[in-house]
Parts: C-alpha cells; sequence; structure tokens
C-alpha cells in the first residue's frame, strides 16, 4: 500500500472528495461565464429561458438524487436487513423443510412443511440478532 501511494506521486481521492463542493462549484462559475459570454442581442429571451430550464432540470435531478444517495448510505442498513431476512428465511425454511420436513404446511404448496416454516423462523431470528 506504502508503494502504491509513493508511485502515484501521494495521490489520495479522499483529498479530491473533500473538495468536491468547491470542483463543483468551480464548474458552475465557469458554465455562468460562458453562458454570459454566448449572449447574443435580439436573442435574449430565448438564451435566458433555456439557462432556466436547464436550471429547473439541474436542480430536480441533482438535489433529488443527492438526498437519495445521502439517505440511502445513512440508513443503508434499513434496505440490507430486510433484504438479508427475506433471503436467509427463504434459505433456511428450505434446508430445514428438505431434511428434517414431515408434516405439510398447506394444501396450496405440497412442498412446504410445518418442519421448515419453524426451523426458517428460528434461523432468521439467529441472522437477524446477529445482524444487527
Amino acid at each position: 500500500m506504502h508503494s502504491l501511494k509513493h508511485r502515484l506521486g501521494g495521490f489520495k481521492l479522499s483529498d479530491h472528495f473533500r473538495r468536491l463542493s468547491l470542483y463543483t462549484f468551480m464548474l458552475y462559475a465557469f458554465g455562468l461565464v460562458l453562458f454570459v459570454w454566448s449572449l447574443k442581442k435580439r436573442h435574449y429571451k430565448y438564451q435566458f429561458k433555456q439557462f432556466a430550464y436547464c436550471h429547473v432540470t439541474l436542480l430536480v435531478i441533482v438535489v433529488q438524487s443527492s438526498f437519495l444517495v445521502s439517505n440511502m448510505f445513512k440508513g443503508l442498513i434499513w434496505f440490507l436487513l430486510p433484504c438479508s431476512l427475506v433471503i436467509c428465511n427463504d434459505i433456511w425454511a428450505y434446508i430445514f423443510g428438505f431434511f428434517f420436513g414431515r408434516t405439510p404446511l398447506i394444501k396450496l404448496s405440497p412442498k412446504k412443511t410445518w418442519e421448515g416454516f419453524i426451523g426458517g423462523w428460528f434461523a432468521t431470528m439467529g441472522w437477524g440478532f446477529l445482524f444487527t
């Protein structure tokens, strides 16, 4: 790891992520300067209308996606935990039902057994306890 850092000349991606808001502001300011330079007489209304459409579109897309990503990373456990519990329940219910299953659970699905249901429940409770 030290040699990789040395070969890259001390380049750290985390330093650039800390300055991400500075980079985005600089790009926005550069775009604003380019917009002002591109203004032409007798086309102001159209150009400002397009500028406003661009800003509204960026506002809707960027703000919503940034909130979505922020919420996902701060609350990722509340997405992963239910998914993993469902997967764990399915897998362990199948395993317990395959090896120990004798009593059918319902007529709609004849391969489902009470043993698989109860074994899957206990395994899911154990997984939930360990995962949280």
